[in-house]
């Protein structure tokens, strides 16, 4: 061995042929130190990912399994990783893996000190455990971390592209702005008005939002992550806009989609250009001149005009075999065990019982960072409060209560992601009008979680009428939930709490959810007791009763700790025996229910453990 990684002989010709069973005999029989395997098409559409040392020392890893979970990916981050995973002698980590649709070699991310990661694919060769520290410069082996050569995984093209897409989101080189393909002038180009124009970044957003892209997320600096038409947003983001690394206007394509190239950054001139005048950059300077009785210009470019399907009046229809062959979890909560995400909620209870103070507590966390019953602490996120019943002065109290106040710490991020609607004219929600206009508010803000208190006050049909709520159910909260919101709504018990809300029954046919509030004060205790029955619930998964205390200086509400029964507590340690912490609950029940645990004992011990 002389320390290096060079194949013994020519290699280049089992690219297309295996190797014959003697010459594998004689290979192993000389002794040699190394295994070198051949990806591509050869060995079964086999594909390594590599996360260099530099960037393992850097959390890269870390950072692309974090974010794989978020999007929920659990499964197939853990199916990967347990089908085969091993260590290089330089720190790094070498991920294999199987799929019909294999390139050839890529670099997925990047520093000024070199690449980070990247891929062995088509052409690509590489050794693997347990290869002996004498054919590497640093003495040190390739060791297997998890599963073999018998458990690669395999995974579909799409899985695949969630894996290089989160991996290509950890790149650290800055990337070149585009030029437009104008040509030179003394004066400001139409080409170079749009860019410049103070809302160039928006309107770029619209207008891709506008041609079937979706919004993903939108991080702390302003930047737009969106995923591409025909593509579900649980499978992460295809794009971004506004990155600073593109001058803070590009718009930088991950992968190809009909009207992108992958790994081009565009300018918003170069967006209009493709979306609306199919690739002309002569027709959209002579569009932008003509709004602005400009003159006109003419461009030359290339012939590619990609096609673009408009959609009849913004109706989608979905892709039935995503559908079909995806991954959904069933389980995903805003707050824990209260608020489940992308859901339409009631909580109710009679006057006086504390129900706007557990809704504007959890819409206070939310969007300052704060831990809330079990979620932790968390990046701020955007709220929508619409307020009919309180005054300021009631909103000053109840925000001193839950020490609120201009001197904290997260003050900043609470009044930039805290919007408050308080006594404002909206239209009533039962009408098309007042849905318009709220999900506008909400949608100008990005609000996460909107918060209408109370549900009565913001309709103007009959509290007893069944038309009443389905109307506010049509026009405003099939649209909010449809685009991915939590909707919280605050409403009144009826005279007899017990036969559930005020008003019709139709109010239990149009949620996922309803809670039932009650408050019994604790004699000779530093707290009152707050109970939630769940009176009626879509989801399987929602806990049929959560007590809560509510306790003063700060006003929060607190989770007592709860002992695991027995069953529970078996759960528990075969949840730490098979190192599911980090997995959704879904894959923790998956695996325990085939060994004869009940369901609810399987959530109830890995809620625990979460919490603990």
């Amino acid at each position: 061995m002389d320390g290096t990684k060079r194949p013994v002989g020519e290699w280049k010709q089992y690219q297309l042929r295996h190797a014959a069973g003697d010459q594998l005999d004689r290979w192993f029989t000389d002794q040699q130190e190394a295994i070198g395997v051949v990806c591509g098409k050869v060995s079964g559409g086999l594909e390594m990912l590599e996360f260099e040392g530099r960037a393992v020392a850097r959390g890269l890893g870390t950072q692309w399994k974090k974010t794989l979970l978020a999007d929920g990916h659990a499964e197939l981050y853990r199916r990967v990783i347990d089908g085969y995973s091993e260590r290089t002698p330089s720190g790094g980590i070498h991920i294999f893996y199987r799929c019909d649709e294999v390139e050839g070699n890529k670099k997925l991310a990047r520093a000024d000190d070199g690449v980070l990661i990247e891929t062995r694919g088509e052409g690509g060769f590489v050794v693997i455990a347990p290869t002996t520290g004498r054919c590497h410069p640093t003495g040190q082996p390739w060791k297997l971390l998890t599963g073999g050569i018998a458990t690669i995984a395999t995974i579909t093209p799409e899985e695949r592209a969630i894996l290089h897409n989160h991996a290509r989101a950890l790149d650290e080189t800055p990337t070149q702005a585009p030029s437009d393909p104008l040509p030179p002038s003394d004066d400001e180009r139409p080409g170079d008005r749009y860019n410049n124009q103070p809302d160039a970044v928006k309107a770029t957003y619209d207008l891709l939002v506008a041609h079937g892209w979706q919004h993903h997320h939108q991080d702390r600096q302003g930047v737009y992550y969106l995923t591409r038409p025909g593509k579900n947003t649980r499978d992460g983001h295809s794009a971004t806009l506004g990155h600073p690394d593109t001058g803070g206007q590009g718009f930088y394509v991950f992968t190809t989609s009909d009207q992108f190239e992958a790994e081009h950054s565009y300018s918003p001139f170069q967006v209009l250009t493709i979306l609306e005048h199919g690739g002309d950059y002569s027709a959209a300077a002579r569009a932008i001149a003509a709004q602005n009785d400009e003159p006109t210009w003419t461009v030359t470019v290339g012939d590619n005009q990609p096609s673009n399907t408009e959609l009849i009046a913004g109706i989608k229809t979905l892709n039935l075999e995503e559908i079909a062959t995806g991954q959904f979890s069933d389980e995903q909560w805003l707050v824990e065990p209260v608020l489940p995400k992308g859901r339409q909620t009631s909580l109710y209870a009679k006057g006086k019982s504390g129900k706007s103070l557990i809704a504007l507590e959890i819409a206070c966390a939310l969007a300052s960072g704060r831990p809330v019953l079990w979620a932790g602490p968390r990046p701020p996120m955007h709220v929508l409060y619409v307020d009919f019943e309180m005054t300021p002065g009631d909103l000053q109290e109840r925000l001193d209560d839950l020490h609120y106040r201009p001197n904290d710490d997260d003050w900043t991020a609470f009044t930039e992601h805290m919007h408050y609607a308080m006594l404002q004219p909206f239209s009533p929600f039962d009408t098309r009008d007042g849905g318009d206009q709220l999900l506008e508010v909400a949608e100008y803000h990005q609000a996460e979680l909107v918060v209408i208190d109370t549900l009565i006050r913001s309709v103007e049909g009959e509290e007893n009428s069944a038309d009443t709520i389905k109307n506010f159910n049509r026009y405003t909260g099939q649209r909010i939930k449809a685009k991915g919101i939590t909707l919280l709504r605050v409403d009144h018990a009826g005279k007899d709490e017990g036969r559930g809300q005020r008003g019709s029954s139709a109010k239990r046919d149009d949620v996922d959810l309803i809670w039932r509030l009650r408050t019994d004060p604790a004699v000779g205790a530093d707290h009152d007791n707050v109970r939630l029955t769940n009176d009626a619930s879509r989801m399987a998964w929602v806990p049929q009763e959560v007590i809560l205390q509510r306790r003063q200086n700060p006003l929060t509400h607190h989770i007592p700790d709860q002992q695991l029964t027995t069953d529970q507590s078996k759960a528990w340690k075969r949840i730490q025996e098979l190192e599911l912490l980090d997995e959704s609950q879904n894959r923790a029940v998956e695996i325990l229910q085939a060994e004869g645990f009940k369901r609810e004992d399987i959530r109830a011990a890995h809620r625990y453990v979460k919490r603990h």
